[in-house]
């Protein structure tokens, strides 16, 4: 009775396992073939100050048109390797209509990343400076 209870839960357990689904995923991107296999990829965005007044900016990130944020996932094929445009907003709380934006080539790998440095002003004139990095690590592969 006991073993059979056991291979019951470690079933489930596996089951679980396999059918796990990830978050937000970015819609995909066209990618002219079809591909056997493909990672699933997390994205986790930082930003460092460097220098210059840090306060009041919210950052939006966004591919494509479409909004990402740090544990959003996206799926690429696994023998693809290249370079995809990430945009970065940078926005003033106080007046959203003060936006400052940058690209990063953020490389589409296991370990891949991208980064860019952005110089804000405030509306009081206020200039800031902030590195953006945005690191995939590969969670999947299907």
């Amino acid at each position: 009775m006991r073993g059979i209870l056991c291979i019951c839960i470690m079933l489930a357990v596996i089951l679980t396992l396999c059918s796990q689904s990830y978050g937000v995923m970015i819609e995909d991107i066209e990618f002219g073939e079809n591909y056997r296999t493909y990672g699933i990829y997390m994205l986790i965005f930082r930003v460092k100050w460097v220098s210059g007044w840090p306060f009041g900016w919210d950052f939006v990130y966004s591919y494509g048109g479409q909004e990402l944020n740090s544990g959003n996932y996206m799926r690429y094929p696994l023998d693809i390797f290249t370079f995809l445009p990430f945009q970065v907003n940078v926005i003033e709380r106080d007046r959203p209509e003060n936006v400052f934006f940058a690209t990063m080539q953020v490389a589409i790998c296991d370990g891949g990343y991208g980064k860019t440095e952005i110089t804000v002003t405030d509306s009081s004139g206020k200039t800031a400076v902030f590195q953006v990095v945005c690191k995939l690590i590969q969670v999947d592969t299907r």
